[in-house]
């Protein structure tokens, strides 16, 4: 079944349901293991090995510093991709994984999930490629409704996700497996909300998901960013082989690994005018109340010349940028759904998901 949905009491049960799911999806799961305070899982499919921890309170689940103190309350499920599975190594240390630059730890990804529980969706489309979202109970913190009404207006809902699969490829590079988080692994259990003035660190499921491929903004007062998704690449004219991201800096834990990738899609403020000189297609009209999906680019920077950019490819179409939502006058509700030819899109913020049946 392509798609799923259900209620999760705590971050080990939505990550059991989405491995119930997966199972029956043809994953193959290497590991499920529960502990104290956290669920490990490791699984495969056609080459793809995905590992995912959920965990609850203050424990590290990787192997570099977290920013902001942790939340003895936090519940999140972390993710990373790599190239293989070894069942003597610890969750964070699988082969072939994303590496810090100049480090020797893997990085990743994440997603806070509501203390009080909440809702899941999952979706896969014919290709494995796939999204677990969540949704959280909790309504909006006090703290930001009534400390800067900005940020009340642009984040109206809870809603995180991980994902996984490969692009739709463009040229003769080797790859294109790539994962994604709504936020990144250090910040992934950091208090909900921290404080310098007007400056928030956005951590946690009490803020909507920005759209897959996006940059995770952090600081609005300081336009920090980090990284939150990878694509794996192999380039021999670069002698590149590993996992491409899209980073602003390399300092420990923020996921840089040497390269650059980019996106067609902006970040905290999406908009049509980053978009402007990409080739989009043609947007699918959906009739009333129209959500027009586009594609997701990725380039890569290369180091053949200067300013070099190669595309590597789009996101399948199980995920598409909405640019219509945030025109005025369109405030259609999440989880919207748009039909055309009996193909249904599900609308999340300014982003969608096709859902197949």
């Amino acid at each position: 079944m392509a798609y799923t949905t259900g209620n999760y009491t705590d971050a080990s049960d939505a990550l059991q349901a989405a491995v119930t799911w997966l199972q029956g999806l043809g994953w193959t799961i290497h590991q499920n293991s529960q502990g104290a305070t956290t669920r490990r899982v490791h699984l495969s499919k056609g080459g793809m090995y995905i590992h995912l921890l959920a965990t609850s309170g203050t424990a590290n689940p990787w192997a570099y510093y977290l920013s902001g103190a942790s939340s003895a309350t936090a519940e999140a499920i972390c993710i990373y991709s790599s190239t293989g599975y070894d069942d003597n190594l610890a969750w964070n240390a699988q082969p072939g994984g994303p590496i810090q630059s100049g480090q020797t730890y893997n990085v990743g990804a994440g997603t806070r999930l509501s203390v009080e529980g909440g809702r899941y969706d999952f979706y896969s489309d014919p290709l494995d490629n796939v999204i677990l979202i969540f949704e959280g109970l909790a309504v909006l913190p006090a703290l930001i409704a009534s400390s800067n009404t900005d940020m009340a207006t642009i984040h109206p809902l809870n809603c995180g996700y991980v994902g996984w699969g490969r692009l739709k490829k463009y040229g003769e590079y080797v790859g294109g497996d790539y994962f994604f988080g709504s936020v990144a692994g250090r910040h992934v259990l950091a208090n909900q909300y921290t404080s310098t003035g007007s400056s928030y660190l956005l951590s946690s499921i009490d803020v909507p998901a920005l759209c897959p491929f996006s940059y995770f903004h952090y600081s609005y007062t300081q336009n920090a960013y980090d990284v939150n998704w990878w694509v794996y690449c192999e380039i021999p004219e670069d002698n590149w082989s590993g996992w491409v991201c899209q980073a602003v800096v390399n300092t420990a834990g923020s996921g840089f690994t040497g390269k650059l990738a980019r996106s067609g899609v902006p970040g905290y403020d999406p908009s049509p005018r980053e978009l402007l000189g990409l080739d989009l297609m043609s947007p699918i009209n959906m009739g009333f109340l129209s959500v027009q999906p586009l594609p997701l680019y990725i380039f890569v920077d290369r180091t053949i010349a200067v300013n070099w950019r190669s595309p590597m490819g789009e996101a399948p179409e199980l995920l598409g940028y909405n640019v219509v939502q945030f025109m005025a006058g369109w405030n259609l509700p999440r989880r919207h759904v748009a039909k055309r030819d009996g193909i249904e899109y599900v609308l999340y913020d300014n982003w969608i998901v096709r859902k197949y049946v």
